[in-house]
């Protein structure tokens, strides 16, 4: 979805056409729910934070100023929000998740569930921001500039996460996993 098309159903939302925003979270509701699941490592309570930001998005659509960022932005950085306060009250670890998030095209599809689960069962290893920093470059494939504005760091600092992410995943998996070992290759 475009910005013109987001502005044009944020209008007719605020002008009391609800049906517009279930085109909104058809758009989203994918991408949303996936960062969520990918972060809490449970479908369940993904479902749930999913929910509850798309509620929030509702009750604040007549606040909400497209000229500040996309609905995509908006609804990433609420569920990014959401997550970690779940997460610091509940204290959870990602346990399962990143099935086939940008793996190479050329593996067997057993192969890219397989590695997937691997990676995913290592990134409860890493920090809560390097964690959200990797998934939202690597699997939601969002750009540098993007993910500091959303997470309110510079980008060199974004890109170190990311960095330090992948360099932390790349050791866990030639460690663990020493079959794997090629797999990961280092960003240039």
């Amino acid at each position: 979805m475009d910005r013109e098309e987001e502005k044009e159903l944020i209008k007719s939302i605020k002008k009391g056409n609800t049906e517009d925003f279930e085109k909104i979270v058809d758009s989203y509701q994918k991408t949303i729910l996936g960062t969520a699941y990918y972060i809490l490592g449970n479908k369940d309570d993904a479902q749930e934070l999913c929910q509850e930001a798309f509620l929030k998005l509702f009750k604040h659509i007549n606040s909400f100023l497209p000229k500040k960022g996309s609905l995509q932005s908006y609804l990433y950085k609420t569920i990014i929000n959401l997550c970690q306060t779940y997460m610091s009250r509940k204290k959870n670890r990602p346990k399962e998740a990143l099935e086939e998030a940008n793996l190479p095209l050329n593996m067997e599809k057993e192969e890219k569930g397989e590695i997937g689960t691997i990676i995913n069962n290592l990134l409860k290893y890493l920090s809560p921001k390097e964690r959200t920093v990797f998934i939202l470059r690597e699997v939601s494939d969002m750009e540098y500039n993007e993910i500091a504005k959303m997470l309110k760091l510079n980008e060199i600092t974004i890109r170190r996460y990311n960095s330090m992410a992948k360099q932390k995943l790349k050791e866990l998996i030639e460690k663990r996993y020493p079959e794997y070992k090629d797999f990961y290759e280092k960003d240039s």
